[in-house]
């Protein structure tokens, strides 16, 4: 099985690189950008078994996220289709 996680800064959370983008872009012109979030992406295949999906939770809640700052959005990769729900 493989899965994409993506993890971001909670809402609420400064993120000074991102801002440091959004500025720089603004600068050379693009001011219709509203907002800009940076995130981080893993990419995983596990055995298949039936429990990988809670794995792969486990996984991000505890090790790949910190929790007081950051979220966590799991995708299923299908093999044929790409990532569930994009065109990758």
């Amino acid at each position: 099985m493989k899965y994409k996680i993506d993890v971001a800064f909670k809402k609420e959370i400064l993120d000074p690189e991102a801002r440091a983008v959004e500025q720089s872009l603004r600068k050379k012109g693009f001011s219709a950008i509203k907002n800009i979030t940076i995130s981080k992406t893993f990419f995983l295949e596990l055995e298949d078994k039936s429990d990988s999906l809670e794995e792969v939770e486990n996984l991000a809640r505890n090790y790949l996220t910190n929790p007081l700052s950051e979220i966590y959005v799991i995708q299923k990769i299908d093999a044929e289709q790409g990532v569930q729900g994009n065109n990758l």
